[in-house]
């Protein structure tokens, strides 16, 4: 179990109770505080965590909520980064941020995309909220609009009449920080098998200039690898962006090198809605053996040639080296328009085992099943997207009380990528790719619909060609108590050499059945869960879940055969930790393979979609 889950629950429990049990219940007519009105006149709503560190920066440095900033002018931007154990948390805890160095505030000033001298504009506050919420870094982002503190507002603000400081507002912007220097982990744990170990010694916000640096282990069925990586999202205190990481490749068995693995990414990101230019260079190899299993057992291939099972082993060794130089574009205001164009250039090799003990036909239906393609790529890459930037605020849906930011309308995007022998591709081809969806918030309910559609045209032929329609829809909450929350899709390879597969079983979809137990070109997926609102044990966030899943894999859609299972699962939220929840899961299968029993139990990070 993560380790840093395990001791902030046995530190968390040293703190005090945040409300006594026998404290009576309060009156349901009872009035507004002064705070929540004065939030309910800007149209914001917080969480409970947002609320208590706007309250007591407040207080602290004698400040008042204004609660009409349109149409003044930005006199002065004030920023606190509140510790990471504050009081609620009991005085023991708080002798651990003397461990953690905080955010420093020009660095929380240099993500935003409003300051001194420009208008108030919400959209601006609120895409530079966005631009902080970051899982790494903060589990807490609050922009509001204060009145201008002394004569601050006379000097600092451009067309505001000294005589009338008044007429200018400040901007107060209050982060809190997770936990930086700390022993990351996450794990995954279905049937009875690990299937997801990572760990890393980590220093998440080095100096407080959120860089990030650490040596990880990471470890899956099959192998594990072990190396470091470095994160600086503002090299030189600009918006230039570099990030790296290398690894070595053990076989988890035998303990023996397998190969290695490395990317380095070099980017000026588009960083805000306003920003018209971008680019990035990106560098990549991969070098190592590929592993395919059925539950925690290494999946075996049956070639249709023969009339035994030939049990083949389903691995292989995979190489890769890949590069790519992008340029992007960006256009529109109330329509997002974003345009990129490079050049990206790859070559692939595959070999099958020293051991396979497969000859003729058998082994031929096997690297024709099995083994990706073969080649050196030389291509042009275009691609556009067009969207609407308007987003709107959750809670309580992949998290607990913070805020969750999603953007809403239609959206579209569409990519080309033309391989040409011209420039040293093994073969002239044509990528294509498309996707069209819509997004929805409305009454607390949020509504997302997708349709997408790849494939690959060579010699006049459809290859790796496969469409997705997907939806995820959530209610609002229900008697203050849950609400429902489900995702359905359908996936299919249409056609093509070196046809793709589908996996389905643990956690991608059926949490009753064992690790990708049934598999194929086809793949129908139905989850729904029933999530409740959390309830505060100290400064732990607790919440439970109701799930029923549903899926089947087959050749084609009309032939799907269908699983089920049901269960209950608990969601764990430690602020000061992480942004995203621990799960634990309990699943029956109710039909098919595995039914029966006291069902699957899985755990890992995040929910299970």
């Amino acid at each position: 179990m993560r380790l840093s889950f395990v001791i902030a629950v046995c530190l968390l429990l040293l703190g005090p109770v945040e409300v006594a049990a026998d404290e009576p219940a309060p009156p349901v007519a009872e009035p507004p505080s002064p705070l929540d009105a004065k939030l309910r006149e800007l149209g914001l709503e917080l969480g409970v965590l947002e609320k208590q560190a706007l309250d007591r920066t407040l207080i602290e440095r004698g400040m008042t909520i204004e609660t009409e900033p349109t149409g003044r002018r930005l006199c002065r931007v004030h920023v606190r980064n509140v510790d990471v154990f504050d009081e609620d948390d009991g005085a023991f805890l708080q002798w651990f941020n003397l461990f953690h160095r905080v955010t420093a505030e020009d660095v929380i000033e240099r993500e935003l995309v409003i300051g001194p001298g420009d208008l108030w504009d919400r959209a601006l506050v609120d895409e530079s909220v966005r631009n902080l919420q970051d899982a790494v870094y903060s589990n807490i982002v609050i922009a509001v609009p204060v009145k201008p503190i002394g004569t601050e507002c006379t000097t600092g603000a451009v067309g505001v009449n000294p005589a009338t400081p008044q007429n200018g507002v400040d901007l107060l912007v209050i982060t809190r920080d997770v936990w930086s220097l700390r022993f990351n982990s996450n794990v995954q744990y279905q049937g009875d098998a690990l299937t997801l170990l990572s760990l890393s010694i980590a220093e998440n916000n080095f100096l407080g200039w959120r860089k990030q640096m650490n040596v990880f282990f990471n470890m899956d069925l099959g192998a594990f690898e072990v190396g470091p990586s470095y994160t600086d999202p503002n090299i030189m205190g600009s918006h230039l962006t570099f990030s790296s990481q290398a690894s070595a490749l053990f076989g988890r068995d035998s303990g023996e090198f397998e190969g290695s693995r490395s990317k380095t990414t070099f980017a000026y990101p588009l960083w805000s809605l306003s920003q018209r230019f971008g680019a990035s260079v990106t560098v990549s190899h991969y070098d190592s053996v590929v592993r395919r299993f059925l539950g925690s057992a290494l999946r075996t291939y049956d070639a249709p040639a023969t009339d035994e099972d030939d049990a083949l082993p389903w691995k292989y060794r995979y190489t890769l080296v890949d590069g790519a130089v992008t340029g992007f574009a960006s256009f529109g205001t109330k329509v997002k328009q974003r345009v990129s164009l490079g050049y990206e250039a790859y070559t692939v090799t595959t070999e099958l085992p020293d051991d396979l003990a497969a000859e003729g036909r058998a082994r031929r239906q096997f690297e024709a099943a099995v083994l990706p393609r073969s080649e050196v790529s030389s291509a042009i890459a275009l691609s556009y997207s067009v969207f609407t930037p308007t987003y709107e605020t959750f809670r309580d849906l992949a998290t607990y009380d913070l805020r969750e930011d999603y953007r809403v309308g239609p959206s579209f995007s569409y990519s080309l990528r033309q391989g040409l022998t011209a420039l040293g591709s093994d073969r002239d081809y044509t990528r294509l790719g498309a996707s069209l969806g819509y997004t929805a918030g409305v009454g607390g309910a949020y509504l997302e619909g997708t349709v997408s559609w790849s494939a690959r045209l060579q010699d006049d032929d459809l290859l790796d060609h496969q469409g997705t329609v997907a939806t995820y829809l959530t209610t609002p909450m229900l008697w203050r108590a849950f609400r429902l929350v489900t995702r359905a899709d359908l996936s299919v390879w249409l056609s093509g050499e070196n046809q793709g597969y589908y996996s389905l079983g643990g956690d991608n979809g059926l949490r009753g059945f064992p690790v990708d137990q049934f598999s194929g070109p086809a793949r129908l997926r139905v989850n729904l869960e029933a999530r409740s609102i959390p309830f505060r044990l100290y400064a732990l966030r607790i919440g439970g879940v109701v799930f029923w899943d549903l899926g089947g894999v087959g050749d084609e859609v009309a032939a799907l055969d269908t699983y089920h299972d049901t269960g209950l699962g608990l969601r764990i939220l430690i602020p000061q930790f992480n942004t995203y929840v621990f799960r634990v899961d309990w699943a029956f299968a109710l039909n098919g393979p595995g039914s029966g029993g006291y069902g699957r139990v899985s755990f890992g990070f995040l929910q299970a979609f």
